[in-house]
């Protein structure tokens, strides 16, 4: 299971009802935004805020178009100091995210290198499941499922996954032994 949230992702296996490894990594949806901002400030000597950034990720669908898309965004000009509008391309973000997306892939990688042979067999049978709001980024299914070689499902509405697992701990009775 992989979880992107908003801060962080988690990468568990879990196998026969316990967990056999789990990663947690500094690396989430606000840090693709920081790397966003990066991007455009280094390269387009352009400043945007978080929000701004976050509003980019999320509408220019950058692992699913082929050609590129823009959206015209506000921000201040670092050379003269003035508010202006410029149009930012779908492919300076994906340039963006894959590099800050990078570690996490390695990680990934690195826990599956690590699981027991029986279980990895399973995971290459069955594939990862990506949950966590990060997940809802167009394509990032497609995206990790080349880098890894392993079938990657997306989970439907995956940032309240986290919530009805909990709300399924609670209202049943032998799971809410558990806590």
């Amino acid at each position: 299971i992989i979880n992107m949230g908003s801060e962080i992702t988690e990468v568990s296996v879990i196998a026969t009802g316990g967990m056999v490894l789990n990663r947690i990594l500094k690396v989430g949806g606000i840090t693709l935004d920081q790397a966003i901002i990066n991007h455009i400030r280094y390269n387009n000597d352009f400043l945007i805020g978080r929000l701004t950034a976050e509003s980019l990720r999320r509408n220019l669908g950058v692992f699913t178009e082929k050609q590129a898309s823009s959206q015209r965004v506000s921000g201040r000009n670092l050379l003269n100091g003035a508010p202006e509008q410029t149009e930012i391309t779908s492919r300076q973000i994906r340039a963006a995210i894959k590099e800050a997306l990078w570690s996490s892939i390695y990680e990934i990688k690195s826990i599956l290198e690590r699981t027991p042979p029986e279980v990895l067999r399973n995971i290459q049978k069955n594939g990862v499941y990506l949950t966590g709001g990060l997940s809802n980024l167009s394509g990032i299914g497609t995206y990790i499922e080349g880098v890894l070689g392993v079938k990657v499902n997306v989970a439907s509405e995956p940032e309240f996954c986290a919530v009805r697992g909990l709300k399924k701990i609670i209202q049943t009775k032998e799971l809410s032994k558990l806590t």
